[in-house]
């Protein structure tokens, strides 16, 4: 190196490689600042026709200059052909040294677009730092106010892209963008969990609004919202809290389908329904109407029946088929308490089944009042220890401690008749005829429908009229006699035509004489004692005297025949003697 005068000092530097290396550059600057204490000379370097200021003079400043003569900072690097793709300032690894960590280039140009610092390493435990902030392009990477790193873009950018793009092999797109309404991920976000911060606590569901935002709402508040699901899953729920299936306007609180063919589930309390609790409806849907709930029977053009059958708070079950109306074109609309005139079934809490009535007396009844059937029990030692019954206006009310049967009254009569069987097989038929106080109910107990019995059929296939009993060993007994225009009897013994074969053998008279005489009846004919006590057989009876009366017959032609015998002689006689 060599000095010149204070206006102008120049050093040649011949065969200087064209690149300064970063240690050779640090030495001179160090020196030259050095020099910068003693004398106040400014130093300068030529390489080719480009002059270096390395040092102001007298010490003022301290600037150091490299590819100018007037440095606007301590260190300031210039290139006369602007800024280029050829970097102004480079450190390049050199072997040896100690800088083969990587490569820093100052004021690149890529594109249009130009970069203070481009910086890489090819080694992979050696990270690129940069001081906070780094911008490039519209992005802006910092250190934020809560010691987390913050990503800001350039105001008046709209979002912030990360781009899958692997052109030319597939078609680029966007997985993920940022901006300022929120984050969206496609084409879809996968995830083990994640996590909503809005509105957050146990046991909630995500519901969104009409633009898709969801919340943390609690299901017991949800009774106002609209869900649908879509068509081919089939449920949908209004805004009334109705959910359907198969009808995006359900009328129920639950109901299936639509038009005539819905099937209705809902609430059916209401004090004129007997305070009901739910129900099921056949084209049938329960709603409020103002204040007052309606029934809705949807028509199908030509008919607008259907069904309820619904619970009540005591336990009782209802069943309402409701007809068409006339005409069945249009839809038909009934009040709670028309449902209720429309029952025909009840099963109450006890089990007891009723048809035609709603409040059923016994374990099955038709109807009510005097027009009544009923069906149950009829256990009891009065009624010989029965097993069912069938009243007809009669209906045996059992609590358990005092049965009795009631007879309804129509105002004039309050007959009626049960049928039961005991427990041995046998059949009781009673007929119940009016009270002396005919035009109101009549209340029975067991005994006294045991003492109306008019018929019985035993388990041994005899029959007794008037009584429970039948005495004998006969089929049919007929309390107080039988009064008939014509009666038939079917014989299964022999007949007694026998009497007139010529080897019967008759008894002689004398014999027959003598057995009068000493039984006083007939041979073969029962006695009164017998008859009296087992009766008589009347066909046998009748065999029997058919029989006497032909002996008696054959008697009458023995007594002709001496008769006839004594005539002829003495007509004889008295032809001898005239002669």
């Amino acid at each position: 190196m060599k000095t010149i005068d204070n206006n102008k000092k120049f050093i040649s530097m011949k065969n200087m490689h064209a690149t300064f290396r970063v240690f050779q550059l640090v030495i001179i600057v160090c020196l030259l600042l050095a020099a910068e204490q003693t004398n106040s000379q400014t130093t300068y370097f030529q390489t080719g026709t480009t002059q270096t200021m390395l040092s102001n003079v007298g010490g003022i400043t301290g600037k150091v200059g490299v590819g100018t003569t007037n440095p606007s900072a301590k260190l300031n690097v210039c290139s006369n052909n602007g800024i280029t793709t050829t970097p102004v300032f480079e450190v390049n690894p050199v072997t040896g040294l100690g800088l083969s960590q990587g490569s820093i280039k100052h004021f690149v140009t890529i594109g249009t677009q130009t970069y203070g610092i481009h910086q890489t390493s090819t080694i992979s435990n050696v990270l690129n730092y940069f001081q906070d902030p780094v911008k490039t392009g519209y992005i802006q990477l910092q250190k934020g106010n809560s010691n987390n790193a913050v990503i800001g873009i350039q105001p008046g950018v709209n979002q912030l892209n990360f781009t899958m793009d692997c052109n030319p092999s597939c078609d680029g797109f966007t997985p993920l963008t940022m901006t300022f309404e929120g984050v969206r991920v496609q084409p879809k976000l996968t995830t083990d969990y994640f996590q909503l911060l809005t509105n957050p606590g146990a046991n909630k569901i995500l519901v969104s609004d009409n633009l898709g935002n969801g919340t943390w709402t609690d299901p017991l508040t949800m009774y106002d919202r609209t869900w649908i699901r879509n068509s081919s899953d089939g449920l949908f729920a209004n805004c009334t809290g109705n959910v359907g299936i198969g009808t995006q306007t359900p009328i129920a609180q639950f109901q299936v389908e639509n038009g005539a063919s819905k099937l209705g589930f809902g609430s059916a309390y209401s004090r004129e329904l007997l305070y009901g609790t739910g129900y099921i409806g056949f084209n049938a849907a329960r709603y409020l109407n103002g204040s007052t709930y309606k029934w809705l029977f949807t028509s199908d053009d030509a008919h607008n029946g259907g069904a309820v059958m619904y619970g009540d708070i005591f336990g009782n079950m209802f069943f309402a088929p409701i007809t068409t109306s006339n005409p069945g074109s249009g839809n038909q609309v009934l009040t709670d308490y028309d449902i209720r005139s429309n029952i025909k079934m009840v099963i109450d809490r006890t089990g007891k089944l009723g048809i035609g009535t709603i409040s059923p007396l016994d374990r099955f009844q038709v109807n009510s009042s005097y027009i009544k059937v009923g069906i149950g029990s009829a256990n009891s030692e009065e009624l010989n220890y029965g097993t069912g019954y069938i009243g007809f206006n009669g209906i045996r009310q059992d609590d358990g401690i005092n049965p009795n049967w009631v007879f309804n009254s129509d105002y004039m009569h309050n007959g009626g008749g049960v049928i039961w069987s005991d427990i041995s097989g046998n059949m009781y038929f009673a007929s119940i005829g009016n009270s002396e106080s005919s035009g109101s109910d009549q209340y029975l107990t067991d005994a006294e429908i045991k003492s109306k019995i008019q018929m019985s059929i035993f388990s041994n296939g005899k029959v007794a009229i008037g009584t429970d009993k039948i005495p004998g060993n006969h089929t049919l007994y007929v309390k107080g006699g039988i009064l008939t225009e014509e009666l038939q009897v079917q014989l299964l013994s022999n007949w007694a035509d026998t009497v007139f074969t010529s080897t019967y053998k008759k008894m002689p008279l004398f014999e027959l004489e003598n057995f009068v005489m000493e039984h006083h009846h007939l041979p073969e004919v029962p006695t009164k004692d017998q008859v009296k006590a087992e009766g008589l057989n009347v066909a046998e009876m009748n065999t029997l005297l058919l029989k006497k009366v032909e002996e008696l017959t054959l008697y009458i032609f023995d007594l002709k025949k001496e008769i006839d015998d004594m005539k002829h002689e003495e007509h004889n006689s008295l032809i001898r003697k005239n002669n």
